[in-house]
């Protein structure tokens, strides 16, 4: 109630709520004073923080809520104590509120505004920071609410977590006067985080406790202490997940109608080959995968899981169900849809009935067959929106602002307005800034992160999250986790979402202060390189990714039969080269004919170069040693993408025969570089981003292929004329 309070008073008097550092004026509630020395928070039943935390190890986090309660407030009182024995303040801790000093910070769960035990909790992490002649509360409506609030006033201090390994701490001390001001925070989006899938061995305690700092709480897999202690999410599943199922022995003999129809033919599914997919329409298809994921979630290895993704076989020809029920039922996304939100009813059930001990999320997908939006979006109105979620991964998106573009970014925009909108449904998003096919790209769109999220951060949308995060050295990406971090918050006191101004503003901001914190004098100077190495990457999806000029160039390493003949990918790559309005290469993706705008890959090669000499020049003139190993760690990403770009120039000029072969030993030596570099492979999740690398090296030692002859030539003709 007084956290509700505390909300309508600030709306009725307009108070603004300032970010850290954005405002010296002092306003009505405002307060400055020092920063106390004196922690007070109840830890009962314990009777020590250290007990508390030795509790830890033994709690049940989900069912023993009053001692879990106690052991992360008594772990936020010994972060805030440690974080502040590094700026030389020496806080105590005391358990005992009346005998409490005069100043002092007040760590302290107010009463909850939401119906416990749903996955999304009204406000359930929201917190309020509050300064008066005592000193500074910190109160939630739950005790994680107040371990962000904790993270959030040392924030305001200019503590800051850009990677597990380092926290940058402020020049201040015990006797500087700090600004106080009310502060009232709930997420824009309750889920915020990583896609990893189930991952072995799980997230380091560290990166689990970076999370937490930057508040994040969404990821694979997690030490089951941190994620109790910290209140993080467990997301795991794939598209293995409905294969493993449906491919076991003896169930398609037994009841061939749970397998799709191709052209009049039940099709069996053979674990691995991903080539076809269930009867999404049929109710035993739900009900055997629903019964399937129960068991795991309750006795099996899913007991830690709160998100479980529900993917089918979705590749660019994939066959969906052709049968009749599957036509009535609409398109493949009406298909899909309808399985995903009966599973979702089947875990709902589950949960009331006590089959599984915490509501479990069933989250669909929208990729590629099933990007297209259902044409009964209806049903996603009907689901109970606590256990069904819809994630779009805009694997196809180019990265220019989704509000800009001419093919991808409109249709995914589309697409997303669309769900965003969608009365009662809720939707999420997972970019693609470390796809398979990006490995060593320094791709970050710092540019455009504010515009973007406004429109990924529509109403109903609850999720946002990253594909692939990297294990270690994340270079240039930290500025993603630092600005999303900021933006996925908003003041509880907000009556509607932010505009793309102010989401943009925002933005601004947090990239500013990301680099002056991190780079201090150089600050400006490494922006502006940073930033004119982002332009030049925003042509990444036509170079690499789907439907790109290396899927031109290595047509022959990637598939048994080509797409394309030998005159065909020639006038790709001279396209592709010069940029501007061109054609993409869709015939390996089975889509119409469509043109795009972007950069040339000869022009973004050469801002890249000069980027990179700017670097340089940059670094040699910087003389504190820790700013210039923050340089460094860009430098190298700097550096590969550079090599990346001109590894696929010269083989782009290869396949043109362009090249001689000095030309091509120097590509070769590029490539052997990147094998060597360290930004490869990095990931949590096991993806091998060396093999486009040995692609091209296999591309360049192998002999071109030939021009089409005139039969090939007639024969393409007469195809393209049936």
């Amino acid at each position: 109630m007084i956290y509700r309070f505390a909300c309508a008073i600030l709306f009725c008097l307009s108070i603004f709520v300032f970010s850290a550092g954005a405002s010296n004026v002092m306003a009505q509630g405002d307060e400055r004073f020092a920063i106390p020395q004196h922690i007070t928070v109840d830890i009962t039943p314990f009777g020590s923080v250290d007990e508390a935390l030795a509790a830890k190890t033994s709690i049940n986090w989900r069912l023993d809520t009053k001692r879990a309660q106690a052991v992360t407030l008594a772990f936020a009182a010994r972060e805030l104590q440690d974080h502040l024995k590094k700026i030389g303040i020496s806080a105590i801790i005391n358990a005992d509120f009346a005998g409490a000093p005069q100043r002092h910070f007040k760590l302290v769960v107010e009463e909850a505004t939401s119906k416990p035990g749903t996955a999304f909790e009204i406000d359930a992490q929201a917190f309020a920071i509050t300064p008066n002649s005592n000193g500074v509360t910190i109160s939630g409506t739950n005790r994680i609410g107040v371990l962000y609030g904790v993270y959030r006033v040392l924030d305001h201090l200019g503590f800051a977590w850009h990677d597990p390994e380092e926290t940058l701490y402020p020049a201040i001390d015990g006797t500087t006067e700090i600004l106080w001001q009310l502060i009232l925070e709930k997420p824009k989006m309750k889920l915020r985080g990583f896609w990893t899938g189930r991952i072995d061995p799980p997230f380091p305690d560290a990166y689990a406790l970076w999370m937490a700092r930057n508040r994040f709480n969404l990821g694979g897999s997690f030490n089951p202490v941190m994620q109790g202690l910290l209140g993080h999410k467990s997301w795991v599943g794939d598209h293995d997940l409905v294969q493993e199922v449906f491919s076991k022995p003896g169930l398609f003999e037994a009841n061939p109608k749970l397998f799709s129809e191709i052209n009049g033919k039940r099709q069996r599914i053979v674990f691995g080959e991903h080539a076809y997919n269930p009867a999404f329409a049929e109710p035993a298809v739900a009900e055997l995968m629903a019964e399937h994921l129960i068991e795991r979630l309750s006795t099996g290895d899913m007991q830690d899981v709160d998100i479980v993704n529900i993917w089918p076989t979705d590749t660019r020809f994939s066959n969906f169900d052709q049968s009749e029920l599957a036509r009535k039922t609409g398109n493949d996304s009406d298909n899909l849809l309808l399985f995903t939100t009966r599973i979702a009813e089947a875990f709902k059930l589950a949960y009331e009935t006590g089959r599984i001990n915490r509501p479990v999320i069933a989250a669909g997908i929208s990729y590629l067959v099933t990007m297209p939006l259902p044409t009964k979006m209806a049903l996603a109105s009907t689901i109970d929106s606590n256990y069904h979620i819809q994630i779009i991964y805009p694997i196809d998106r180019d990265w220019m602002p989704l509000s800009a573009g001419s093919y991808n970014n409109p249709r995914l925009k589309g697409v997303l307005e669309t769900w965003q909108g969608t009365e009662n449904a809720r939707s999420g998003v997972v970019e693609y800034y470390n796809m398979s096919a990006f490995g060593g790209l320094a791709l970050t769109n710092m540019v455009h992160l504010g515009s973007d999220f406004a429109v990924i951060g529509g109403e109903n949308t609850d999720l946002i999250a990253w594909m692939h995060p990297i294990s270690t050295d994340s270079g240039p990406r930290r500025v993603i986790d630092f600005v999303l971090s900021r933006l996925a918050w908003e003041t509880s006191n907000q009556l509607s979402g932010p505009s793309l101004a102010e989401t943009s503003a925002r933005a601004e901001a947090a990239v500013q202060r990301y680099f002056e914190q991190r780079f201090g004098s150089a600050a400006q100077s490494w922006r502006e390189v940073s930033v004119q190495i982002a332009g030049a990457l925003e042509n990444t999806n036509q170079m690499f990714g789907n439907e790109s000029l290396t899927w031109v160039v290595l047509q022959d390493q990637i598939w048994a039969d080509p797409f394309y003949f030998m005159d065909e990918r020639l006038e790709f790559v001279r396209g592709f080269l010069e940029g501007g309005l061109q054609a993409l290469p869709v015939r390996f993706s089975d889509k119409p004919n469509t043109k795009t705008v972007f950069l040339g890959l000869r022009e973004s090669t050469e801002r890249l170069e000069k980027s990179n000499e700017q670097a340089r020049r940059i670094m040699a003139e910087t003389k504190d040693l820790k700013i210039l190993q923050r340089m460094q760690s860009d430098m190298v990403w700097f550096e590969t993408s550079l090599l990346r770009q001109r590894l696929l120039l010269r083989s782009a000029e290869h396949l043109a025969g362009l090249t001689t072969r000095e030309d091509v030993a120097a590509a070769l030596a590029d490539a052997e570089t990147l094998l060597a570099a360290p930004v490869f492979n990095n990931t949590f999740m096991k993806v091998d981003q060396k093999v486009w690398i040995e692609r091209h090296k296999q591309f360049l030692l192998a002999e071109l292929p030939k021009m089409p002859s005139f039969w090939q030539r007639l024969r393409r003709s007469i195809a393209a004329w049936i």
